[in-house]
């Protein structure tokens, strides 16, 4: 009987420990059936690690990317927030060197982390992504207005945006919800959702977001977006484009097109649109941050000489 007690508790962690990248609290092992004495004794034989106080990670796990937000959750009983929420989310590809926790109340925490404090956390604007608790997406994106620029943060609002993973309406919906004056976030993400245009698609990629804003703070008209010709017997999508103008625009980087397949279908769909009437303008990142004004003027001189008189404006 004691065996299979035993076995029963130990698989009541194990499942703790997994789903949580091999951290679990003092209190969570308890819940289990665990005194302190065979915590102790965990700790003691080397099977376990003591990570924080009251918290501990199964020695035998291996040390992710993640594992420092696992142990600050643990710790304080908060929610993932910010940068590290955003990448739980899928809005940033990269775990932050530094876990960002949000926490309410009077808890502290002396771990490797970036602790902000609420007195507002409403179950909407909670989430849980591979078992870890987290800020939703909508309020994610306000936090990080407090924290990023207005640029970083207009780029991750489109990647939501066009990932399906937020809805406009939700993001006014909580914007309306948390905005105040003074409040960290409130003024970057009524900037963004502002430009938001009602009628246009998100963008779909930080060279797209790249691409609007130089034209936009130039004074460039802006061009519609994913619009679809038709040439030659087939269907293409334009990023951007000025249809009277016959002008598109399309952001380049290292990587697009590394397929062989992807890198001849581009070439053979340029070439049509060309042949058509259509005039390619192409940009990378990097041209763009280097000399936005050139880019801008260069834009604005071609669409006014092939459509002097018909540029559309959003």
């Amino acid at each position: 009987m004691q065996g299979g007690v035993e076995s029963t508790l130990h698989r009541a962690i194990a499942r703790i420990a997994s789903t949580n990248y091999g951290v679990i609290s003092r209190a969570a092992a308890r819940s289990c059936g665990l005194t302190d004495r065979q915590i102790d004794g965990l700790v003691a034989r080397g099977e376990w690690e003591r990570a924080a106080s009251g918290v501990y990670r199964v020695a035998s796990t291996p040390l992710l990317a993640r594992t420092p937000l696992a142990v600050a959750l643990a710790a304080t009983g908060g929610v993932a927030s910010h940068r590290s929420a955003a990448e739980l989310l899928g809005l940033l590809d990269t775990v932050p060197a530094t876990p960002e926790i949000l926490l309410r109340g009077a808890n502290r925490y002396r771990g490797p982390a970036v602790a902000h404090r609420t007195i507002l956390l409403d179950p909407v604007d909670r989430a849980r992504t591979d078992g870890v608790r987290s800020t939703s997406v909508a309020r994610t994106l306000f936090d990080l207005g407090g924290v990023l620029s207005e640029f970083e943060l207009e780029g991750l609002v489109h990647r939501a945006l066009s990932g399906r993973r937020v809805t406009r309406s939700r993001l006014t919906e909580r914007f309306d919800a948390l905005a105040s004056r003074g409040r960290a976030g409130t003024a970057a993400m009524r900037a963004v959702l502002d430009r938001l245009p009602s009628d246009q698609p998100a963008l779909e990629s930080h060279v797209e977001v790249r691409i609007i804003d130089v034209l936009r703070r130039h004074g460039v008209p802006l061009p519609d977006r994913q619009v679809v010709v038709h040439v030659g017997g087939a269907n293409y999508r334009l990023d951007f484009a000025y249809r009277d103008a016959k002008v598109f625009l399309e952001g380049d980087g290292f990587g697009i097109h590394a397929r062989r397949d992807v890198f001849e279908s581009d070439r053979t769909r340029q070439n049509a649109l060309v042949i058509a009437g259509w005039l390619p303008l192409r940009y990378t990142d990097r041209a763009l941050r280097g000399r936005p004004s050139a880019i801008a003027a260069e834009v604005r001189s071609v669409v006014v000489a092939r459509s002097p008189a018909s540029v559309h404006t959003i």
